[in-house]
């Protein structure tokens, strides 16, 4: 093996030299050089059996880091048009936020129309009424990412176990408490009526996760529930006003989607 420590890797760019590990079988380790700075990519790197699996792994971890880089411009592009802080504030439902706000006319008139970005363009009142459906709908196996004090079996042991190992910095009741307060805020100041709204959630299908490699697809179409917790229920665990994409619509939507779909199964049963 002592020949694999002069192997050079170069993928659109970036390079790796993989070294074996005499501490684990002599699996080959690498990191990823960035040809922009010419240092090692944070929390990327790869371990193989072989050099074939390790160039494979190599350029797979170079598709990943370019998709992201890509996405992390058009983040940037999309808040310089799009006024983010709004979305953000309906998201992540913060209604204190989202009413002054609105109270300051800062919020874009455009949004009432539709929220760009994603793909979904629906209006941003949309975004209350899927937190309403979700949080107060029979989350199934999802409970364990929202919070389970609906559950059948919850108990004061049980909020405390979600608490720590969620890392969460509130529970689903008090997630639902917020966006009743996000509810009232919609009927003061813009005269709608996020209870009487009628939406057919099951219309926004998931069909392809947002901005991800193909790689990262199959995990998403194989494992919803992962996709779903990366891309939707962080705003409920960690309700950072700062936190906006131009993805969290769709993506929520479509979660949305998955709760009617699963309910449709069960009254079908």
């Amino acid at each position: 093996m002592a020949s694999d420590r002069t192997i050079k890797f170069e993928y659109k760019g970036f390079t790796s030299s993989p070294v074996p590990n005499a501490k684990d079988r002599n699996r080959l380790y690498g990191t990823i050089i960035d040809p922009d700075t010419g240092k090692a990519c944070e929390d990327w790197g790869y371990a193989a059996d072989n050099l074939a699996e390790a160039e494979e792994r190599f350029q797979g971890c170079v598709r990943q880091i370019i998709a992201q880089k890509s996405y992390a411009l058009e983040v940037d592009r999309w808040k310089e048009r799009v006024d983010w802080k709004t979305v953000a504030s309906v998201y992540n439902i913060l209604p204190d936020v989202f009413r002054q706000r609105a109270l300051n006319k800062e919020v874009d008139p455009e949004l009432l129309q539709h929220v760009e970005g994603g793909d979904y363009a629906v209006p941003l009142h949309y975004i209350t009424k899927a937190w309403d459906y979700i949080l107060k709908g029979s989350l199934g196996h999802w409970a364990w990412f929202i919070g389970p004090e609906e559950e059948i079996d919850f108990s004061e042991e049980s909020l405390q176990e979600f608490l720590e190992e969620s890392n969460a910095t509130r529970t689903r009741n008090q997630a639902v408490e917020d966006n009743e307060k996000m509810k009232a805020v919609w009927a003061e100041l813009f005269g709608i009526d996020i209870d009487a709204l009628e939406i057919d959630f099951s219309k926004f299908d998931m069909h392809f996760p947002p901005h991800v490699t193909e790689e990262e697809s199959m995990d998403y179409f194989w494992n919803v529930l992962d996709g779903v917790n990366e891309w939707v229920l962080g705003p409920v665990n960690d309700p950072d006003p700062s936190y906006a994409l131009p993805d969290c619509t769709s993506a929520l939507m479509e979660f949305a989607c998955e709760m009617a779909k699963d309910c449709f199964s069960e009254e079908e049963a």
